[in-house]
């Protein structure tokens, strides 16, 4: 036999390799599975977060048109409404231009005489 002095060194210099190899390879192993679990919880968490935001989204499209057509209804019935208050205030406008002309009142109370006493006269 040969005497090999560097050959212990080399053997025990591999199995250090290959030591750290299977070190590396366990903590690899661990931080892929640490990473496959936290992607998991994400996903999960993903899924449900976007279920919910498109159950929202489509209660929200549903009570946009609801208020649509509430709101709908009501510009209808305020151009109603107010058709009706623009004709109340044209009537008042007549009234008062026949209340309030620029007639003297002695003048008005004397017309009034004066048409009280033809209708007195047309009925005899």
């Amino acid at each position: 036999k040969v005497f090999r002095p560097n050959a212990v060194g080399v053997l025990d210099m591999l199995q250090q390799v290959k030591e750290d190899f299977d070190a590396a390879a366990e903590r690899t192993k661990k931080l892929e599975k640490e990473a496959s679990n936290e992607f998991e919880h994400l996903n999960t968490t993903m899924r449900a977060s976007i279920r919910s935001t498109e159950r929202s989204l489509t209660k929200t499209a549903k009570d946009l048109g609801t208020v649509q057509v509430d709101l709908g209804d009501t510009l209808a019935k305020l151009r109603r409404e107010q058709g009706l208050l623009n004709g109340a205030v044209k009537e008042l406008e007549k009234l008062r231009a026949a209340c309030m002309d620029e007639v003297d009142p002695e003048e008005r109370r004397k017309a009034r005489e004066d048409e009280i006493e033809a209708l007195k006269q047309d009925e005899d």
